[in-house]
């Protein structure tokens, strides 16, 4: 999870002025669940950059003292915003949530959890609710101190990540394998690791993000789990199949430019017709064959790729990927920096697998 950053609004400068000034904050601080309920009093500054383009991130664990209780607080001017009441709404009622959320009166957060614990039906466990609810505040103090809007869809996919990040951290079990040091992949886990000096490279498509046209996704990681990089992009599309397909050609053009090619390989994908049809196991449907011809030709540039077929689970992370690039909800540059839930994601599929992705 990040912790917010106090002190200055931006971690870099260019160092130009005029329109040339760029000014971004791309210094963070991030930390698992289990940590910050250790030190639930830690605190990141965002010191003045001095004989740098960074300004210098002070993390302080320290407790304050004396601090004076503050009364709770409302501010009544979000009732009359109807910007907020429609994301707040499309939050609760996102199809993975679906919490029911009346107008009615409560004075107290814990009546209104009761109460959402004891509805019928399939209610989201206090976990999500509390991501939910820390993800909603945190929207609301971007909007307010940095005029920044965030989309429903992507405050959801957050909190559900956080949440997902703190019960899997709590599993009993993988505290046993990571106090034992156990590496070892397991079976059962959504991404099974590469052997060591393997890349592994996750593909998926989604069909139809709008008339004809489809998303893909690329996403490449090596034996420890570590995001080695990726890629998501819009293609024209009449079929499920012939997005998949394009994801694939996509990826491989993708390795040849990179300097790849000469690696050993694994791109694993769930479209099993797919795998199929590329390893000679049945015939391809004749409306994606030209797609095939384009792959196949491809495919002699390489050394050594295997190309094998997976759980829908297992390609979570690729199929999130091309989900939200079809939102829209998903920045160029994500690759090279993740956002939350995608970084939750990733370290999180990585800890099943047994994987050590930060040195101890």
């Amino acid at each position: 999870m990040d912790l917010d950053t106090k002190g200055c609004a931006y971690t870099w400068v260019n160092n130009r002025s005029g329109e040339e000034a760029v000014k971004e904050r791309i210094d963070r601080a991030v930390c698992t669940m289990g940590w910050r309920l250790t030190y639930p009093e830690a605190e990141v500054y965002a010191l003045p950059a001095i004989g740098s383009d960074h300004c210098p991130l002070l993390l302080t664990t320290e407790v304050k003292q004396n601090r004076r209780k503050k009364r709770f607080t409302f501010e009544s001017f979000w009732l009359q915003d109807d910007e907020c009441h429609r994301v707040v709404s499309d939050i609760w009622s996102h199809p993975i949530v679906q919490v029911n959320v009346t107008d009615y009166a409560t004075h107290r957060i814990d009546a209104w959890l009761a109460d959402i614990s004891q509805q019928i039906g399939n209610v989201p466990d206090f976990e999500t609710i509390a991501a939910l609810l820390w993800q909603i505040w945190k929207a609301r103090n971007h909007v307010i101190f940095r005029h920044q809007f965030t989309k429903p869809d992507q405050l959801v996919d957050s909190a559900l990540a956080l949440a997902h990040l703190h019960i899997t951290v709590q599993n009993p079990h993988l505290q046993q394998q990571l106090k034992r040091g156990n590496k070892s992949p397991n079976p059962n886990t959504p991404w099974l690791p590469p052997m060591q000096g393997t890349i592994k490279v996750n593909i998926d498509g989604a069909f139809p993000i709008a008339e004809n046209l489809g998303a893909i996704s690329s996403v490449i990681r090596d034996h420890k789990g570590n995001l080695l990089g990726g890629f998501t992009n819009s293609v024209p599309a009449t079929s499920a199949l012939a997005t998949e397909i394009q994801a694939f050609l996509y990826t491989l053009k993708d390795l040849l430019q990179q300097g790849k090619h000469h690696f050993d390989l694994i791109i694993e994908t769930d479209c099993l017709i797919m795998v199929e049809a590329i390893n000679h196991e049945r015939l391809p449907p004749w409306e994606c064959r030209a797609l095939l011809s384009k792959c196949e030709a491809i495919l002699p540039s390489f050394s050594n790729v295997k190309v094998q077929h997976c759980r829908r689970s297992t390609n979570a992370l690729a199929d999130w990927a091309a989900k939200a690039h079809g939102r829209g909800s998903l920045s160029a540059n994500w690759a090279s920096s993740p956002p939350p839930f995608l970084l939750d994601l990733i370290c999180n599929e990585a800890l099943l697998a047994g994987c050590t992705l930060f040195p101890t």
